[in-house]
């Protein structure tokens, strides 16, 4: 495992950056890498020490409610249908849990299994290009279990770990420095606190190097409490320089503040490369 050349205190960026007019014209599997190398080198120019990939093979313009963020994960899983029927449209809205959603990403009619999901493949096409340690990110077995409508596990804990299982087995031996959860969805259901816990640990638990958890920026202020790998979280980016294997807290409300990993900690205000 590469490890950067650690600083006290790492400066990063959250991971997702703008699709660029020429990619989005011209989309190819080249393209991706050409734009993917821009993207690392924009943030190491900048100073960044731990740059993302950008993310920009998961966008899709199709699904412009997140981008296509999540689809990229849950589409190709075993066990999830994409196709969407009115019913199931309908259940979805009933459950009224997800205002920025009119249907679900996908419905879970078996159990789930990697099927086609290939998270090493993209992140072994990063480190090609990434010129030094960087930081790879996957959307929270919460979240993403939130966006899908369950007709097998008939149980929102079951179908949270199952993903939270299947997550962990695709991280393991991913080619990449640091593992950064993304959580948007828990500050607007802590009593589901726990439950999102357990599931990101499995998953930060299963990869060979630091964890970070990414909460929505917007979202931060109700979201004072962290993952135990992840240190405290005031809605802006967290990312570990400790031993990953630290004790598992079980609560997302419960977590004793450590060394960040964001220039706040100092005082000093985050930069975004891109401006």
């Amino acid at each position: 495992m590469i490890s950067p050349a650690k600083p006290r205190i790492l400066t990063t960026t959250v991971g997702s950056y703008p699709v660029p007019d020429w990619l989005s014209a011209l989309p190819s599997e080249q393209a991706v890498i050409d734009a993917t190398r821009v993207i690392f080198d924009t943030q190491r120019q900048a100073g960044i020490d731990l740059p993302t990939d950008g993310e920009l093979y998961r966008f899709d313009v199709n699904h412009p409610d997140t981008n296509g963020m999540i689809e990229y994960f849950v589409r190709p899983m075993g066990g999830c249908d994409p196709v969407i029927g009115r019913a199931d449209a309908e259940a979805f809205r009933a459950k009224q849990e997800m205002g920025f959603r009119s249907k679900p990403a996908a419905v879970v009619r078996e159990p789930l299994h990697g099927g086609g999901l290939n998270l090493v493949e993209d992140c072994r096409r990063a480190s090609e290009v990434s010129g030094g340690p960087f930081k790879f990110t996957v959307t929270s077995p919460y979240m993403l279990a939130r966006t899908l409508l369950d007709d097998h596990y008939g149980d929102f804990d079951a179908l949270t770990l199952a993903i939270a299982d299947l997550l962990a087995e695709q991280v393991k031996d991913l080619p990449c420095s640091h593992l950064q959860v993304d959580e948007a969805n828990i500050p607007g259901s802590p009593e589901h606190g726990p439950i999102a816990a357990e599931a990101i640990n499995r998953v930060l638990d299963a990869f060979d190097g630091p964890g970070a958890v990414h909460h929505d920026p917007q979202r931060g202020d109700q979201l004072r409490h962290g993952h135990d790998r992840c240190e405290q979280n005031v809605g802006t980016e967290t990312v570990t320089t400790d031993d990953p294997r630290t004790p598992r807290t079980q609560d997302l409300r419960r977590i004793a503040p450590r060394q960040t990993a964001h220039r706040e900690a100092q005082g000093r205000p985050h930069r975004d490369p891109r401006q």
